[in-house]
């Protein structure tokens, strides 16, 4: 299998991610964004974080895993994701509802 350098894989991926974004299946367009601002809406993200940071944080794991195969994407892969992003975003009242002895 020919394998193809970093630097290729963004380039022929670019493309596509922008064509998606522009339709409104992006992060940025789609309802992602919207799910993390009623977050902070409902008091369980802070208010002062970075949208688009949060939406690559998320999503980067993923990515790396499918471009460099290193690791598998598993079915639990999304949730451990998550737990360990909200770690650093949920505010104390999101915390004291969700965390217990086997949370992170």
């Amino acid at each position: 299998m020919d394998r193809k350098s970093p630097r290729q894989l963004v380039s022929s991926v670019r493309p596509l991610a922008i064509r998606a974004d522009q339709r409104g299946n992006g992060p940025r367009g789609g309802q992602q964004g919207e799910h993390l601002r009623r977050g902070i809406r409902r008091g369980d993200i802070r208010a002062d974080v970075d949208i688009d940071l949060l939406l690559d944080l998320l999503a980067s794991t993923t990515y790396c895993r499918v471009l460099f195969g290193h690791l598998p994407v598993t079915s639990s892969l999304a949730e451990q994701v998550v737990q360990v992003v909200l770690a650093g975003v949920a505010t104390e009242q999101w915390r004291s509802q969700h965390e217990g002895p086997d949370q992170v």
